[in-house]
Order: structure tokens, then C-alpha cells, then sequence
């Protein structure tokens, strides 16, 4: 298991990066963190914030440049 890990996710629907970023996770300690790479023009940032929290896992930090969001979601539980 690793602390860290990245999930590129650009180009996929909501539905898609849930399934994507719950495989993830489970490769991951508890309090590392999953960094979600979005696309800006279709911003669904706080979708995927609120699936995290609704999932037992807490939002980190976001960072927005001209073409991507990053997320940075916590793993709090297995």
C-alpha cells in the first residue's frame, strides 16, 4: 500500500471517476492521499467533494490552473 497516489480523470463522466477514485482508495493508507486530476471546462469539483465526504473521506486541498482541477482527498477509512 502506498501514501500517495494520482488518478487522471480527465475526460470522464462523474460516474466513471467515483468507480476510478474507490479503486484507488483502496490501494492507499488510511491518511494518504488521492489526488483526482479533473478537467476545468466541465468543472464537477464539488461533486466529487461531496462523494468523497459521503464516503467517509475528507476533502484536502484543490488547486485550479487553465486546463485541469486538482483534488486532493484524505483516506479516513477502509
Amino acid at each position: 500500500m502506498t501514501h500517495f497516489k494520482t488518478l487522471d480523470s480527465r475526460g470522464q463522466h462523474f460516474g466513471e471517476i467515483c468507480d476510478l477514485a474507490l479503486r484507488e482508495l483502496k490501494k492507499i493508507k488510511i491518511d494518504g492521499i488521492l489526488e483526482i486530476i479533473l478537467d476545468n471546462k466541465r468543472n464537477i469539483s464539488d461533486a466529487v467533494k461531496a462523494w468523497a465526504k459521503s464516503h467517509g473521506h475528507q476533502f484536502s486541498d484543490s488547486e485550479s490552473g487553465n486546463s485541469l482541477i486538482r483534488i486532493f482527498i484524505r483516506k479516513c477509512k477502509d
